[in-house]
């Protein structure tokens, strides 16, 4: 917290992002100890039981993190000061000590993560699959193996290492005026874009059904963020 409001705060995040978030968000107190999980599904449900025909207590978007140190009948349970304790699934969790370290032979287990995302709405702030922006989607998709990327399109376009266009390998990310997609290939990409209405594939191809000439055009630099 940088800044404590009457009813707002301002915020940084862990990313570095800042931010006014409403108060009733907070909690001066420490809400579970344990070992850290996180949202591998892409939402989870937090039962008030054990059980999952108990009524929800709230929806944990992907790479959402808690902590637990207890286990009961295939869940998780997380004590927390607003929801008292919730319950997930442990199979929509994973220790982030079992995710894989990201390299070139993992970049088809990034790409079938993004793939996931088709569908989703565009939405500009948003992080996660109610409603996601260019940045966040390549943001959250790295996060979940490990990657920590700058929030906003201005400050991932410095990340990782310049590549030229002809040199384009699957997982590189492709910037475009204030707009960031993700490389499936040296011909198509997965993005979050008003123009797409949200996560779509699109290709470099004229010859494609899903090419998009003004981002073909104009894209302005290819960099690479896992190198071996």
């Amino acid at each position: 917290m940088l800044e404590q409001g009457a009813e707002y705060s301002q915020v940084r995040l862990s990313d570095d992002y800042e931010g006014y978030l409403r108060n009733i968000y907070f909690s001066d107190q420490t809400e579970s100890t344990g070992k850290e999980f996180m949202v591998s599904v892409t939402i989870a449900t937090a039962y008030t039981r054990a059980d999952e025909y108990s009524p929800a207590a709230t929806l944990l978007p992907f790479t959402s993190v808690i902590r637990a140190d207890k286990k009961v009948n295939g869940f998780i349970v997380c004590k927390t000061k607003r929801w008292g304790d919730i319950c997930v699934l442990e199979n929509d969790l994973i220790p982030p000590d079992q995710i894989p370290q990201l390299t070139r032979k993992d970049i088809p287990m990034l790409l079938a993560s993004a793939k996931r995302f088709i569908g989703v709405p565009y939405l500009w702030g948003g992080k996660s699959f109610f409603g996601i922006d260019c940045s966040g989607f390549t943001q959250m998709n790295y996060k979940f193996f490990g990657i920590n990327l700058p929030r906003d399109t201005k400050d991932q376009i410095n990340a990782g290492k310049e590549i030229k266009r002809e040199d384009i390998l699957p997982g590189d990310l492709l910037f475009f005026k204030r707009h960031v997609a993700l490389a499936i290939d040296s011909q198509t990409y997965i993005h979050s874009s008003t123009s797409t209405g949200g996560v779509y594939i699109n290709s470099f191809d004229s010859k494609q059904d899903n090419y998009l000439e003004h981002l073909d055009k104009g894209l302005i630099a290819v960099r690479r963020i896992i190198e071996d």
